[in-house]
């Protein structure tokens, strides 16, 4: 419920969700997609979220650079990441 109320409040489409506060390492990402077909929300968020083949993008990317990754792989998000990720 914490992730799709985020979206509505802000107006977002998707979160990413990082493994800490501290370390804030992405670990995958929630979107309205993987929320769509929810009917009980005592569900945790990891049971939902896109973490295998999760596509990102190094920090410093251009816009040209990220659209094309996104029509490479068909996605509609692409977080960026650092060295740490």
């Amino acid at each position: 419920y914490d992730a799709e109320h985020l979206m509505g409040k802000y107006r977002i489409s998707g979160v990413p969700i990082v493994n800490n506060v501290e370390e804030q390492k992405l670990i995958g990402i929630i979107t309205n997609r993987d929320l769509r077909f929810i009917e009980d929300y005592s569900f945790k968020i990891s049971d939902v979220m896109t973490k295998e083949h999760l596509i990102t993008a190094p920090v410093g990317t251009t816009l040209a650079e990220a659209e094309k990754i996104l029509q490479k792989h068909k996605i509609e998000k692409l977080p960026l990441v650092d060295e740490q990720g």
